[in-house]
């Protein structure tokens, strides 16, 4: 179908990297807590945040601009409106949040729909300013609707088509050819997560390798094998770390607080089998 030809199309519009790169580095300034990054991901609810408020926001922003379209409940559309841009800070917050872990692709997409958002909402308030005036605006609220109407449809490609903000738990590998790949490449530079978390004695979360200076060494020996995010987590027997249990994904990853919880889970669950298996084979030698 053209129209959806046409958003496929963005994903591989090079040009938006620049602004892309730049935009993500002020996101990257501004949500520096961890706290605040997670609450914002909707990691408290288990699922993304920003769908359900941006439903909020568009639900109040279309029911103004229906009201407005058939001429009816002047007062009732404004007081839509208001809600609609209540609701969108919160909204623009968990989306750009959202926005600076995701891919190339994503983010390409990404820009046109917040260039749609925010014309959206920039029209919706301009409507209640003209309001303010004595002006009905209803053109102005009807042309707001059709904005955000593809605001919206860039978004439910993005979330539906490219899958972002989904839980992609399924691309976390502890063992394969990429796992493989990372001890491999790790153990012959003497570079990498799983080094560091012997000597730092705690998880080391990479979300990409690609661009922590410390490790683009190492990236360029297991960018093929598609390693891009690491979680290499200490595994304990007694009070020594005699290894490190490593977690990757092909693509960046922003590891959540409840990820590195399960990676050290993992990790001191592989201690104790050490632990018991080692008891074992001294039972069984005579």
């Amino acid at each position: 179908m053209w129209l959806f030809d046409q958003m496929s199309r963005l994903e591989r519009m090079t040009l938006l990297d620049g602004p892309a790169t730049a935009l993500r580095g002020v996101v990257e300034r501004i949500v520096t807590n961890r706290t605040v990054k997670d609450a914002l991901h909707g990691v408290w609810l288990g699922h993304p945040l920003h769908p359900g408020l941006a439903q909020a926001a568009l639900g109040s922003f279309l029911s103004a601009s229906t009201l407005d379209a058939l001429r009816a409940g002047r007062a009732e559309s404004s007081l839509l409106i208001s809600i609609g841009l209540g609701a969108a800070l919160p909204t623009a917050a968990s989306g750009w949040t959202d926005w600076a872990d995701s891919h190339e692709d994503q983010q390409r997409v990404g820009l046109v729909h917040a260039a749609a958002n925010g014309t959206a909402v920039a029209l919706y308030a301009g409507t209640l300013l003209a309001r303010r005036r004595g002006h009905r605006a209803r053109a102005l609220s009807v042309s707001a609707g059709l904005t955000a109407g593809v605001g919206a449809l860039l978004g439910g490609h993005m979330g539906y088509r490219q899958a972002l903000g989904a839980n992609h738990a399924e691309d976390v590998a502890f063992t394969g050819p990429a796992a493989e790949a990372l001890e491999t490449a790790q153990e012959r530079l003497q570079v990498g997560p799983g080094i560091d978390v012997q000597s730092l004695r705690r998880v080391v979360a990479v979300p990409d390798l690609a661009e922590n200076p410390s490790y683009r060494l190492l990236w360029r020996q297991v960018a093929e094998a598609g390693v891009r995010g690491v979680l290499s987590a200490p595994v304990w027997v007694g009070h020594q770390v005699v290894g490190n249990l490593n977690a990757v994904t092909a693509r960046v990853h922003e590891w959540s607080d409840a990820e590195q919880r399960a990676g050290e889970a993992y990790a001191s669950l592989v201690g104790q089998l050490l632990v018991a298996a080692t008891r074992a084979a001294r039972r069984a030698d005579p």
